[in-house]
């Protein structure tokens, strides 16, 4: 990816990711404990469990959904690399 769009701006569009990543995942660590704090879920929710309370079924099931969908993106990924390699 970074021969194809140049060092610069795939650098730059690393560090951008990256820095989006964290901040969701922050947000959702702030978000189970808001959440703990209110009694809504108990203390070993899962993604879903937290989705489900903070929009409901439909939620959980696209959280869940979004879950597998980016571990075979990961399987998918490592795979390519060993074949390659």
């Amino acid at each position: 990816a970074f021969s194809r769009g140049g060092v610069l701006l795939s650098a730059i569009t690393l560090v951008l990711v990256a820095i989006l990543s964290m901040f969701c995942m922050h947000k959702l660590v702030e978000t189970k404990r808001a959440l703990e704090r209110a009694g809504a879920i108990g203390l070993k929710a899962t993604y879903g469990d937290v989705a489900d309370a903070a929009g409901g079924v439909h939620m959980k099931r696209a959280v869940n959904t979004m879950l597998i969908v980016s571990q075979l993106g990961f399987s998918t990924a490592y795979l390519i690399f060993v074949a390659d390699n």
